[in-house]
């Protein structure tokens, strides 16, 4: 039992302010972590979405661009026929070669300060078509290619030729002797019926740049977005990495961490210990998960401070993992886990003290951890502080033997009746006449001798060989007192329990005998909180039956008290080692003594097994324990 976790008394829950790192990066909010699925899926509908919008980006673009140069082209062609003007076209005979020298300058000057090759007038003499005013560029002066009044232009095109017949203005793409151009003929008519053409042209090579900047400008675009959004998506990373690889609660790297670690590790051998902290459940359903959590910070930075450089993982709710490297050894991590100050309280306001238990493994990163947790299971069921795997390796083999020898004991004991019960005495404090019995069962093997149950207790977490043996041990119990008004207990598990067949067998009993509140299930600790909405619901209909139910085995104090009292209980058991601290812990009589006032006032009865002594008896009489079990009382025995 945890003497020192009864002692303390309850307080209300202060709220201490923290100061982790985690709240300073703002990890502690952090709740949910989005799929790494739906991310793909986000970045393809955003790089999707931006495709689309650079592309629609650039064809409005375009077609904006596309809409100025013909702007451009019309205005250039209108602008040449204002400086040809009708009257040049009326008189052809009567120009001059000065007069169309001076009309081409003119163009020329128009053609610069609108910005396109060449502006021109034509007219139809079919079936020819013939300049009658043109620009010209530098490079045509310098190749003396110079157009003359009335020359004949022919590549005149079939598109050229109908822009004569149109009422609006004509567009071509056309390639000539003088290059490449997007062109534009206008339609005007003179008052004697003759239609001439003002024309303008813009190079290719000068619309494609054009429309090459407005690809640049959407290809700028598309960049900016893009590398916001890889800024973005990098930082989200990081953020994710983080939070995927830490604790949130304590700021510590998780299990996700170690594993990383370990598989990136430049050593290939190093040392890791699994650390259970044995109270934090309980810390956690009485006090909740921001102390609990706070307990664990404190565990972690204790071990911090001896494993540097090594970091100190959270594993599960109660688990941490140390390392450290080969040269330190196993012993190293056994040492500091045996060292833990459990006497001093690791949280204050409330005081809270916690026991360690340990695996500790060494050897290749890849089975570390594995092996790690093995031992600490192994630890656990053989209640021990620390637990070495490689010691493990040498007594698997003895043990699994032994095990599969006591597995066939049991069970040619269920089929050939070698089954029997012992009965240990309770007296009750205010009337010791008042005897109930507890049974257990003993087994005979193939000589005759007596197994105690210490012995054959590993291999009984088989519920079905359990289950044979209870049904053995309460048949036996039911026949040996139902004739007597002696009262009477047996221990019973939730898997037994929760088997419809051996509840009926149960209630069927219970129907037939005599005096069915004799009769008393009891439960063990650990197991009713394991399950404990399930027990509640069993405890309740084996009371409905008329039989008592009580716990067995408490040993967490005023941590999970409260929830065992809210059961339909009629007595608790304390644990076994209870007594072996009475004398010298002067705060655990007066937390018995607490304890029963509350079993008193809910009428149920505490029971404290183990008393060796009268003084002992004395002291727990005068505390308000109901019942006494022990060598003091009486042993075990196979008669009454």
């Amino acid at each position: 039992m945890n003497t020192r976790s009864i002692a303390q008394p309850l307080k209300a829950k202060s709220r201490q302010p923290t100061a982790k790192a985690t709240q300073f990066l703002g990890l502690t909010g952090y709740t949910s972590r989005l799929p790494v699925a739906w991310l793909v899926l986000a970045s393809f509908i955003f790089l999707a979405a931006l495709s689309i919008y650079v592309i629609a980006n650039y064809y409005d673009t375009r077609r904006d661009i596309m809409a100025r140069i013909d702007a451009q082209l019309i205005n250039a062609a209108t602008s040449a026929n204002v400086i040809v003007g009708k009257k040049y076209h009326e008189s052809p005979e009567q120009i001059t070669p000065a007069e169309f020298k001076q009309k081409s300058h003119a163009l020329t000057e128009l053609a610069r300060a609108l910005n396109v090759e060449y502006v021109y007038t034509m007219v139809l003499k079919p079936p020819y078509v013939h300049f009658t005013a043109s620009s010209y560029t530098r490079e045509d002066l310098k190749l003396n290619r110079l157009t003359r009044y009335q020359d004949v232009y022919s590549e005149a095109s079939i598109t050229l030729k109908s822009a004569f017949h149109s009422t609006e203005p004509v567009f071509e793409i056309a390639k000539d002797k003088w290059g490449h151009f997007k062109s534009v003929f206008i339609p005007f008519v003179l008052p004697d019926g003759t239609t001439y053409i003002a024309g303008a042209d813009l190079t290719i090579h000068d619309l494609e740049s054009r429309l090459q900047e407005s690809v640049m400008d959407a290809a700028i675009d598309a960049s900016f977005f893009f590398v916001m959004f890889l800024v973005v998506v990098s930082l989200y990373f990081m953020y994710y990495k983080k939070t995927l690889t830490t604790d949130s609660r304590t700021g510590f790297g998780n299990r996700i961490a170690l594993e990383q670690a370990l598989k990136y590790s430049k050593s290939q051998h190093l040392c890791l210990s699994v650390v259970w902290v044995k109270e934090l459940e309980d810390i956690i359903s009485f006090y909740g998960t921001e102390v609990g959590d706070n307990v664990m910070a404190k565990v972690m930075s204790y071990f911090g401070e001896f494993t540097h450089p090594f970091e100190v993982y959270r594993l599960t709710t109660s688990k941490i993992a140390l390392v450290t490297s080969i040269e330190n050894g196993e012993h190293y991590l056994a040492n500091l886990t045996e060292s833990f100050p459990c006497a001093k309280p690791i949280y204050d306001a409330p005081h809270l003290y916690v026991n360690l238990c340990a695996g500790v493994a060494k050897g290749n990163c890849a089975l570390l951890l594995e092996n790690a947790f093995l031992a600490l299971r192994q630890a656990q069921q053989q209640n021990t502080q620390v637990c070495y795997f490689d010691s493990q390796l040498q007594l698997n083999p003895q043990q699994q033997s032994k095990n599969l020898h006591l597995t066939r004991l049991l069970q040619s004991a269920c089929e050939s009746d070698r089954i029997i019960p012992f009965f240990t005495p309770r007296k009750a404090c205010h009337d010791h006449a008042d005897i109930q019995y507890h049974c257990t069962a003993r087994v005979l093997n193939e000589r005759g001798a007596i197994i105690d149950a210490e012995h054959f207790y590993p291999v009984m977490k088989q519920p079905k060989l359990r289950a044979q043996i209870s049904m053995k041990l309460l048949e036996l119990c039911v026949t040996r007192f139902r004739k007597s008004n002696h009262a009477w207990s047996m221990q019973l598990s939730h898997s037994e329990i929760a088997d419809a067949e051996y509840f009926e067998y149960i209630s069927q009993i219970l129907r037939r005998y005599p005096q069915p509140q004799l009769i008393t299930f009891e439960f063990n600790e650990t197991d009713v909180l394991k399950n404990f909405s399930d027990m509640s619901l069993m405890m309740q209909s084996l009371k409905a039956k008329g039989a008592n139910v009580a716990v067995t085995g408490v040993n967490s104090g005023f941590l999970t008290i409260n929830r065992i009292l809210k059961l339909p209980l009629d007595a608790i058991c304390l644990e076994a080692s209870i007594c072996e601290n009475l004398d010298e812990d002067e705060m655990l009589l007066s937390s018995i003594e607490y304890l029963a006032s509350h079993c008193n006032a809910k009428r149920i009865d505490l029971i404290v097994p183990c008393v060796a002594t009268s003084k002992q008896a004395k002291q727990l009489e005068a505390a308000g324990v109901a019942r006494l079990e022990g060598s003091w009382i009486g042993k075990a025995s196979g008669h009454l």
